[in-house]
């Protein structure tokens, strides 16, 4: 005959279990150095439908000491209706500076559009005495948007 584990073993040995198996993720920081100024471009939906709103993003990452400009990309934007528009504040993030611009787009038409790059200008201040360095500029990816109709 099988003995039974009485109730209170049964449920340790789950709890034992969960707990094993409840590894933490670690997020590893890559060993490759980073850039001092990183721009990107980004939709949040790469299809959409008509009428749907697609929200663009320019996004620059970069360290202290760094002046950004990110220029308005609304005259580039083509075959969209510009909804809203808005920059976000910086944030500093493990001594680096997020800077954003975002707009709402929507399409009317079907169809494959294309937005631009975006070229970012960004240049190293040296100090207070010193004059800044020269504007540089970095350019972000064009974003590939398919719009389809909503009828079948």
């Amino acid at each position: 005959m099988v003995s039974r584990l009485p109730r209170t073993w049964l449920a340790i040995c789950c709890a034992l279990g969960l707990i094993g198996c409840a590894a933490e993720s670690v997020i590893e920081e890559s060993a490759e150095p980073r850039q001092p100024v990183e721009a990107q471009a980004s939709v949040d939906r790469a299809v959409a439908t008509t009428g749907d709103l697609i929200t663009y993003r320019i996004t620059v990452d970069a360290d202290a000491g760094y002046e950004i400009e990110i220029p308005e990309a609304g005259a580039e934007i083509a075959g969209f209706r510009i909804v809203n528009v808005g920059r976000e504040e910086p944030q500093t993030r493990n001594g680096r500076t997020v800077s954003e611009s975002w707009y709402e787009l929507r399409a009317d038409l079907v169809g494959s559009y294309v937005l631009p790059p975006v070229e970012v200008g960004y240049r190293q201040l040296l100090g207070e005495v010193e004059q800044p360095a020269a504007w540089k500029t970095l350019v972000t990816s064009e974003i590939f948007v398919e719009v389809e109709s909503v009828l079948p």
